[in-house]
């Protein structure tokens, strides 16, 4: 991972007057989490639907300070937040002890690709936001999902106004179609145009391991 880039983001983070990406989670993920126990989802906290998510695993990757990582923790779920920025991580881990949830998480700094190229961990739901420019990251992360497991990756569409700079790469939907299809294991690929406001639109891959 470069340097440079590392440090910018380190800087970022380090600033407490400065959220970056914001702090309200993407909706898909309060709706992936709800998914998975459609039951219990009506709900949300209650003794049922907390004993049944505690024994599922998530990994917020490119977690920054943890504006996905927040309710998959909160829901119950015992989440894995990864970032190459320690200074991300430690905003988060913060967060989480000030809130109460930081005995479902465990926060990891290190370069995102070769972490996920080397650990023998399985996930039931793998999220990612906004992670540009990194080759072979969606056929990576599919290789973290469980048999049955749920994966879910956000990115700023080639058209959105804001995003990262031009100098970075941003796939475009058939781009990743075709990566996700290309893992022989994965089903339902999907991938959705999501506008969100004047400044966003994204792009949304859904696709669940075989069991």
């Amino acid at each position: 991972m470069d340097r440079d880039n590392r440090s910018m983001w380190n800087e970022r983070w380090a600033d407490h007057d400065s959220d970056v990406d914001g702090t309200d989670p993407n909706p898909e993920v309060e709706e992936a989490i709800a998914g998975l126990f459609p039951d219990a989802s009506a709900r949300p906290g209650g003794e049922e639907r907390g004993n049944a998510l505690a024994t599922l695993k998530a990994i917020d990757l490119g977690s920054g300070a943890g504006r996905n990582t927040a309710p998959l923790a909160r829901a119950g779920l015992q989440t894995t937040a990864i970032d190459f920025a320690p200074s991300a991580i430690a905003r988060l881990c913060e967060r989480a002890e000030s809130e109460g949830w930081d005995e479902s998480l465990i926060g990891i700094t290190a370069d995102l690709v070769p972490w996920m190229e080397t650990t023998a961990e399985r996930y039931d739901l793998v999220v990612a936001g906004y992670l540009h420019g990194i080759d072979t990251a969606i056929t990576c992360a599919a290789r973290l999902l469980a048999p049955g497991g749920q994966l879910l990756w956000i990115l700023h569409a080639p058209e959105s106004p804001h995003g990262p700079p031009p100098a970075v790469a941003r796939p475009s939907a058939e781009e990743i179609l075709a990566e996700a299809s290309a893992v022989e294991f994965l089903t339902a690929v999907q991938v959705d145009t999501v506008v969100r406001d004047e400044q966003f639109t994204d792009l949304i891959l859904t696709a669940t391991r075989r069991d």
